[in-house]
Order: structure tokens, then C-alpha cells, then sequence
């Protein structure tokens, strides 16, 4: 698969998304070195908050300084998946319509959870066979093709997916919010998952195959030589929006677009479970600099996870056994956050309590030795 570049004759979709990726940037180590002089200096052993001081320390980076007082979304794409046909799920595809509607009631398993912590939701229909009333102004197309068959979609459906993610996001971003989440809701969209997954990390789909929302061993087993049909029928892979037309959909081109352009507007994005892992995935191979804007909320009990966090390295902030999907982990990864920010942002220091820092032994240099 080639490096993403975009060509003159790109289409003007296309040419948007490049815009975004100009203004992604790593970030500066010496906010980080900065961040964690000021942890080392409160009245505690040192690193003994352990990941809440590597929280502190990235968003600290990532907003130079100037730390907010968070305002926090989340954003779900839905939309129906053609790979449904294939028998790959255990519920039928009308579930996508019932669950947004569910959304948007705020009484899903996401609506109580980011109720409870104050998470804004926000839902967009951007595939669903029948339309969400009032919900389709980014919407791309009317369910995606069967992969196991051919393409989801064209390659400029797929770019509107990732600009309708990148601009519904930056719409919330031109609103205040300074910590968001991307979910999901589709029947059959961990079967598209493990399909990205395994061609953008190389792990087969015997590995990055799960068992979904719920599925017999049969079904699973049907649902990986679906997986390996479909990367075979579809090859080959010119770059990432290529990957993504092929063998994606659209909530994960959304997903993408939303971690690209937070990583632009340096606003930290937090992820949920597998198919926001797809995501990241597709995300980094878009530009590998989003990596250091993403928090991953919790460790995923569906397979293709495991072997993201593994070859892209990413730690969870929690193991919930949770696989519920449409960013319900994200308010928890969020409260997380706030958390760390507020505790080492208002504890006291050592000369606060007149102790000297050097009566610590720092075990975090003892251990590398």
C-alpha cells in the first residue's frame, strides 16, 4: 500500500482532508519535560499517580500550557453495513435504525453513562438504510456495499465520510468543546473492523476476528472467511482512503476524520473499543502524528483491539470487559482525564508542606537499572 499523497487531480473532498493533515504537528517535548518537573514537584512519591501524571503530562503538551476547563462531547456516526448478508451478525440490520433512536432519547447504554458525566452526545446518520428524521445532513449513502462481494463504497463516498467526520467534529470544536469521543452504531461494523484492522496492521483475520455484539463459534467462524474473502476480492489496496472504500464504512471513514482534525485543532480525542480502534488505525495511516492527541478510554474484549493496542502500542486506561461500542467507554476515559487534571492541578507541593523532595528515593530510575 502506498504512502497517502494527494495528487493534483484529486477531487476537491479530497484536497479538504489534506488541509487538515498540513496543520497536524507532534508534540513539543519540552511541554512534556515541563509537565512532569511540575508533577515531580507535588507533595507525593515520585510517580506514585503513575498514568494520572502521564495524562497530565500529554495535555500539557498538547494544549502548550494552557490547560481549560473541559468541555466534552461525543459524537456517533451510524450506518448500515451490506456485509450483513453474509450471516455475520446475530441481529438483523433494522437493529442500526432502533439504536439510534435509542440515542437519541439518551437512553442507551452511552446516553446514561455520559449523562452521569456530563458528556454532551451528538448523533449523525451518515449510512443508515432508512434515514434518521432531522439527523442526515452529512449523509453519504443509503447502507454500504457487501464486502465479501466488492467495494463498500466509490472512493470519493468514502472521502465524503472522512470530511463529514472532520467537519461535524470541527463544528463541535468551533463550539467550545476541547475533549471529544467518536462512537458508532451499525449492525455488522465489527465485521468491517477486523477486515481494516488486519490489512493496517498486518494480523489475520483469524486473530483480529471476534465475536461482536454476540455470535455462535459457528458465526465467527463464518464471519472470518467472510473477513478473508472480502480482502481478497478487494485487492489491491492503492492507499488508506483506498483501504477504507474498499472494506470499511462509514462510521469508521467518520470516526478517522474526527481523530484527524481534533489532532489539527490540538484537542485531545478519547477512543472507545474496536471499531474506534479501526479508526485510529486508519487515522495513523493517514498521519502518523495523531497518535499523540488520542487517549484510548478501555481495554476492548473483542479481538481486533488486542491486536491493534499491540502493534500500534496504545494503552487503555481501563479494563471493564466492556464491548458495548457506541462510545460508551468515552465518558469514563474523559472523567479519567478531568480527574488527573484537577488532582494535579490543585494538590500541594512539597514546599507547600515544607518537605524536602530529596528524601525521595526516585524508584522510577531504580527500575532501569
Amino acid at each position: 500500500m502506498e504512502k497517502f499523497n494527494f495528487k493534483p487531480e484529486a477531487s476537491e473532498i479530497e484536497l479538504e482532508i489534506a488541509q487538515v493533515l498540513e496543520h497536524i504537528e507532534p508534540l513539543d517535548q519540552g511541554y512534556i519535560d515541563e509537565a512532569k518537573k511540575y508533577s515531580d514537584s507535588l507533595a507525593k512519591p515520585l510517580g506514585s499517580l503513575g498514568r494520572m501524571e502521564d495524562i497530565w503530562e500529554t495535555m500539557w503538551a498538547i494544549t502548550k500550557g494552557k490547560l481549560e476547563h473541559l468541555k466534552k462531547a461525543v459524537v456517533v456516526y451510524a450506518g448500515d453495513n451490506g456485509v450483513c448478508a453474509q450471516g455475520v451478525s446475530s441481529n438483523p440490520q433494522d437493529v442500526t435504525f432502533k439504536v439510534c433512536e435509542s440515542i437519541l432519547t439518551g437512553r442507551s447504554g452511552l446516553g446514561r453513562i455520559a449523562a452521569f458525566y456530563g458528556v454532551d452526545v451528538y448523533l449523525e446518520d451518515l449510512a443508515v438504510l432508512e434515514d434518521v428524521p432531522g439527523y442526515t445532513d452529512y449523509k453519504v449513502l443509503k447502507g454500504t456495499g457487501d464486502i465479501r462481494l466488492g467495494p463498500a463504497m466509490t472512493r470519493d463516498e468514502a472521502a465524503q465520510a472522512v470530511l463529514a467526520g472532520i467537519r461535524r467534529t470541527q463544528g463541535l470544536i468551533d463550539s467550545g468543546y476541547n475533549l471529544i469521543g467518536a462512537g458508532e452504531m451499525g449492525v455488522g461494523n465489527t465485521t468491517t473492523s477486523s477486515a481494516v484492522i488486519s490489512i493496517l496492521t498486518g494480523v489475520a483475520p483469524d486473530v483480529t476476528t471476534g465475536y461482536g455484539s454476540g455470535i455462535t463459534e459457528t458465526m465467527r467462524n463464518n464471519k472470518i472467511q467472510v473477513v478473508k474473502d472480502a480482502l481478497q476480492v478487494n485487492e489491491p489496496y492503492r492507499d488508506i482512503l483506498d483501504v477504507l472504500a474498499k472494506i470499511s464504512g462509514a462510521d469508521i471513514c467518520a470516526m478517522a476524520g474526527t481523530y484527524l482534525v481534533c489532532a489539527a485543532n490540538r484537542i485531545p480525542f478519547v477512543l472507545d473499543g474496536v471499531i474506534s480502534m479501526a479508526a485510529l488505525a486508519a487515522a495513523k495511516a493517514f498521519h502518523p502524528q495523531v497518535m499523540d492527541y488520542c487517549f484510548p478510554s478501555h481495554k476492548s474484549q473483542d479481538a481486533g483491539a488486542r491486536a491493534v493496542e499491540e502493534v500500534l502500542l496504545v494503552r487503555p486506561m481501563l479494563d471493564m470487559n466492556m464491548r458495548l461500542g457506541e462510545a460508551s467507554g468515552c465518558p469514563l476515559g474523559m472523567n479519567l482525564i478531568e480527574c488527573s487534571l484537577y488532582t494535579l492541578g490543585t494538590m500541594a507541593t512539597f514546599d507547600d508542606i515544607s518537605v524536602d523532595k530529596n528524601d525521595y528515593i526516585d524508584i522510577r530510575e531504580e527500575s532501569k537499572k
